[in-house]
């Protein structure tokens, strides 16, 4: 939400959010409203299956979104092909046990060419791409947003991702979304946060076209509206 309003997102109408750390979820934006489902669970991207005999998923799932393309996905990967024997300079992060490898070493090492960390990489965004791909082809939404650590910080992975929705979607659909880095980083989480009890309970958080509006008033209005 902190996306659509303050962030990469706030020029645009119709915006596909989508975070990724540990999981993957979207926040889907249709004329700047957010789409919350029937149960809530609008946007549980993460979920949806992008492989038939993937891996097994704590949801029961085989194949799910997250199981090839969180940070938790791309640190199992890499650990897989070392154990293989791959030479690669990961190993210099954690030569005593590379169950101590984790997602940032990879991103860094894949920025820095790393053959091994280019592969994990690529295949993690691939798979995010696909699903990307068919979000577009749903939704036709204006613009996408990658937020989360890793596509901030791994531009492979960023590029990846928009490579392979615009090899995948409906090409002129895909001519008509771009695709960009979130804007924030943990603050965003809390500021989105914010607006969601905001737009619940009191039904003008909207009014705030800025974060620093929003962060001024926010004490304000939750004091007036418990005392109300």
């Amino acid at each position: 939400m902190s996306e659509c309003r303050y962030g990469s997102g706030k020029p645009y109408n119709n915006t596909i959010y989508i975070g990724v750390d540990t999981g993957i979820g979207a926040g889907i934006y249709v004329n700047r409203e957010l789409i919350h489902g029937t149960l809530g669970g609008a946007g549980e991207i993460g979920h949806t299956t992008v492989s038939f005999d993937g891996p097994l998923c704590p949801c029961g799932n085989m194949g799910c979104l997250q199981m090839h393309s969180s940070s938790s996905a791309i640190e199992q990967e890499a650990r897989r092909i070392l154990r293989q024997g791959t030479h690669s300079s990961l190993l210099g992060f954690s030569a005593s046990d590379i169950q101590m490898l984790n997602a940032e070493m990879i991103c860094q090492a894949a920025n820095d060419g790393d053959e091994l960390a280019v592969q994990v990489i690529v295949k993690a965004a691939s798979y995010l791409g696909l699903a990307t791909a068919n979000l577009v082809n749903v939704l036709n939404p204006d613009a996408i947003i990658l937020g989360g650590w890793i596509p901030m910080k791994c531009p492979l992975y960023l590029q990846t991702t928009e490579k392979v929705m615009r090899q995948r979607a409906v090409s002129q659909l895909a001519a008509a979304v771009v695709v960009h880095p979130g804007t924030f980083d943990e603050t965003g989480s809390a500021l989105g946060a914010a607006n969601y009890v905001l737009d619940r309970h009191l039904s003008f958080s909207h009014l705030y076209t800025e974060p620093v509006n929003a962060y001024l008033h926010l004490d304000k209005i939750i004091f007036r509206n418990r005392c109300e």
